[in-house]
């Protein structure tokens, strides 16, 4: 795999994480509750 196709490949999301962590932060955020809710149930 050469630097090009990583970057391609992962490079804009990386890219997008660090610009951005919000969304991901709420993604997990709403993952644990569906977990924490369910196990409760």
């Amino acid at each position: 795999m050469t630097g090009s196709e990583k970057k391609k490949s992962g490079g804009s999301l990386s890219d997008k994480l660090n610009d951005n962590p919000l969304p991901v932060l709420l993604v997990l955020a709403a993952v644990l509750v569906v977990v924490v809710v369910l196990f409760v149930l």
